[in-house]
């Protein structure tokens, strides 16, 4: 580290300017406060969590993930004044594009004074009302990087939608490097990507030191009036259950008949010689499809499926004439 990354910048005329503070100066209380009363419920539990080691906000779309991380940071920030954190994305691609806004809208909206620095990695340095604090920015899917670190807390966006082999090595690795400051927390924000790793850190393995809050769209009332209807209009049940409810479910199966329920739809009609048998045909060039359905009252019922598959005859030597 070079000496001049100790020393504000300016003229050397100039009177140095306190390393510590916020653009209008306020109590440690006061902004608590502040940012406490900007929050929904559920916000407000996500960052008064001051007890688990493991600590995770799992909503829907619009729940409010992204403002309530970069909230928790200014929120671990005071508690470990003078030490280095650490924020991440799955990639370095939504760092930019999703992290670093949300970060300087907070900063800004709480008016706190903040110095970045862009290279070699995305660095803030907050003047909090506490001490300083130091926040950089990585990308989960390099969480070698990560290794060498000595950090106080870390918050973490999106975390399911990394491969969960990756999420599970970043965690690990955030975990190993927390051992500095008065406060030592990981805070997760993601929405449910079916049974990844939030589930299997949060539900399966479970324990005293790990937290699950789990919030729904509509908790959000600042959303636009149309914003939850549209997603109800457009999206099957699963990714309802998910997307707007926060839930764990299963996105990885199912996908071409979603909605297909064995205790509602199976059937075990078959045909008889009074039956009329309605035969939907699917032609293609290599395998072609019948499907049978018998009618019982207002209902079709499908009781079988023959498939057939072209023969090739590039294999058959043909017999040849010859011409004299």
């Amino acid at each position: 580290m070079s000496i001049l990354n100790l020393c504000n910048a300016g003229s050397v005329l100039e009177k140095p300017t306190p390393s510590i503070g916020v653009k209008n100066p306020l109590a440690e209380k006061a902004l608590r406060a502040q940012i406490l009363k900007d929050c929904l419920p559920a916000q407000k539990e996500f960052l008064e969590d001051e007890t688990h080691r493991m600590l995770s906000y799992i909503g829907g779309f619009g729940s409010g993930k992204s403002w309530a991380l970069a909230a928790k940071l200014i929120f671990l920030g005071l508690r470990n004044p003078g030490t280095t954190m650490m924020a991440c994305e799955p990639t370095f691609v939504m760092v930019r594009q999703v992290l670093m806004p949300a970060l300087d809208n907070a900063f800004d909206q709480w008016g706190i004074e903040y110095q970045f620095r862009a290279s070699p990695t995305p660095e803030y340095t907050l003047m909090l009302p506490t001490g300083q604090v130091n926040i950089l920015c990585m990308s989960a899917e390099n969480y070698q990087r990560i290794r060498g670190q000595n950090i106080s807390a870390a918050v973490w966006d999106e975390a399911d939608t990394s491969p969960v082999e990756t999420a599970q090595k970043a965690s690990e690795m955030l975990l190993a490097r927390m051992r500095s400051g008065e406060f030592n927390q990981l805070a997760i924000a993601s929405t449910p990507e079916g049974y990844k790793f939030c589930f299997r850190s949060f539900v399966e393995n479970d324990g005293p030191d790990k937290r699950l809050i789990r919030v729904q769209t509509q908790d959000n009332p600042y959303l636009p009036e149309d914003f939850i209807p549209s997603l109800e209009r457009n999206y099957p049940k699963q990714l309802i259950a998910a997307y707007l409810r926060g839930e764990f479910t299963n996105l990885a199966s199912c996908a071409l008949y979603p909605e297909f329920d064995r205790s509602k739809h199976y059937t075990d009609a078959v045909a008889t010689d009074l039956d009329t048998v309605h035969i939907g045909i699917d032609l293609n060039v290599g395998c072609c499809l019948t499907q049978h359905m018998i009618r019982r009252g207002d209902e079709f019922h499908f009781f079988n499926e023959a498939v057939f598959r072209a023969v090739s005859y590039t294999h058959l030597t043909l017999p040849t004439k010859r011409i004299v």
